[in-house]
């Protein structure tokens, strides 16, 4: 079998199979309980925390584990617009973003936040003029967020993402980068 869905998944490196079996069985505690196995694994956990923090080059606390990336965009989704609410309302996703990014976008939007859906162009590329019209329709165009998936699971075609830049006078932009590791 040839398997070409790396958009969605990916095999586990070996090395990184052996790290992960070799800590489930050494530090399996409850990191927040207060005995030696708990101890340990949070020990473990804080040291693994500052490896990515300083690749990053963020702090330790900055570091946020979640089960997956449908967990994270939503996290990330619904925390951002929570945060900046004050700063603008305005949310713009592509037409075929993963229902991690629709499902929040749907519940902000039944709490006044405004959601731009931009199309995409017949050879599966976002449609530019659709995007910037939508910054131009905004009272002030850096008062937005937008969430796009640089490929979709399902789609083997990576997305025009180079112009968002320079385009994008947005407050965040966040992008979906799923088991690109």
């Amino acid at each position: 079998m040839i398997y070409l869905d790396y958009a969605a998944n990916t095999p586990v490196n070996p090395k990184v199979l052996k790290v992960f079996n070799d800590a489930t069985l050494t530090y399996f505690g409850n990191p927040n309980s207060l005995h030696k196995n708990g101890n340990e694994a949070k020990r473990k956990i804080d040291e693994s925390s500052q490896i990515i923090a300083d690749y990053f080059h963020t702090k330790k606390e900055n570091i946020i584990y979640t089960s997956g990336s449908s967990e994270s965009n939503n996290l990330i989704i619904k925390g951002i617009a929570d945060r900046y609410k004050n700063k603008g309302k305005h949310i713009i996703i592509s037409a075929i973003e993963h229902s991690s990014i629709i499902a929040p976008c749907n519940y902000l939007a039944s709490n006044g936040y405004e959601i731009t859906v931009i199309p995409l162009l017949s050879n599966g590329e976002i449609d530019i003029d659709s995007l910037k019209k939508s910054f131009k329709k905004r009272y002030n165009t850096s008062k937005c967020f937008h969430s796009w998936s640089w490929t979709r699971n399902n789609w083997a075609n990576p997305r025009n993402c180079k112009n968002f830049k320079r385009l994008s006078k947005c407050l965040f932009s966040h992008r979906c980068n799923r088991s690109h590791w």
